[in-house]
């Protein structure tokens, strides 16, 4: 249920279901539920995204209490796994400075395609790699939801980062094939390199595994 529900959550915060979003009250739910999955410090990070939000509501308070409990009882609020965290991505892509490859202007509806990269981004930004959630959303991209020319940099995105997310699964064969068909040219300078890293083979001892 906490996947589900934070799903939902983070569906508001990319803007799925319309604009203007309760962003406050999303993220600080996002944070209750990331707290139940044992991810902290991703939680954490909702819940200072939350104060950050404009809104008259209750929220930001409930974000500070929620964040003080953790702190008061860390063991029941999860733990983080650095190892992991070091290998996530740390933000959702921004578009191109190309203006003819942005996303629609504030009060228009944001294309699918960058919907749906934000949407998987931010699952895997949290470390929340639980029944491929993530990874479908990326494979959306790729294969459900129009990407016209403009749009072609959401999907070499999306091949990088589902080639992330499989590789964190140790699933490197896959990795490595989406890695591959990742358009280096519409990606970042650090993106690219990524990339790059995933595409190369292993070593064949470590590519066998134990």
């Amino acid at each position: 249920m906490p996947l589900y529900t934070l799903k939902e959550c983070l569906k508001i915060v990319v803007g799925l279901y319309g604009q203007p979003a309760p962003a406050a009250e999303a993220h600080f739910r996002a944070g209750i539920c990331l707290r139940d999955l044992g991810r902290l410090d991703a939680a954490r990070q909702h819940w200072q995204r939350c104060r950050e939000s404009p809104d008259d509501g209750p929220w930001a308070r409930l974000a500070e209490e929620a964040e003080r409990a953790c702190d008061r009882t860390p063991h029941h609020c999860g733990t983080v796994t650095s190892a992991l965290d070091k290998r996530l991505p740390k933000a959702v892509t921004a578009p191109p400075a190309d203006r003819r490859q942005r996303q629609n202007t504030p009060g228009q509806r944001r294309p699918q395609a960058v919907m749906r990269l934000h949407l998987g981004e931010e699952l895997l930004i949290a470390g929340v790699l639980d029944h491929d959630q993530a990874l479908l959303e990326f494979l959306k991209v790729l294969h459900a939801v129009e990407s016209p020319p403009h749009l072609a940099w959401t999907k070499a995105v999306a091949h990088l980062r589902a080639a992330q997310a499989l590789a964190l699964a140790g699933r490197i064969g896959p990795s490595r094939d989406h890695a591959r068909q990742a358009d280096q040219a519409l990606l970042s300078p650090d993106d690219a390199a990524r990339a790059e890293a995933l595409s190369q083979p292993l070593e064949p001892s470590r590519e066998a595994g134990p």
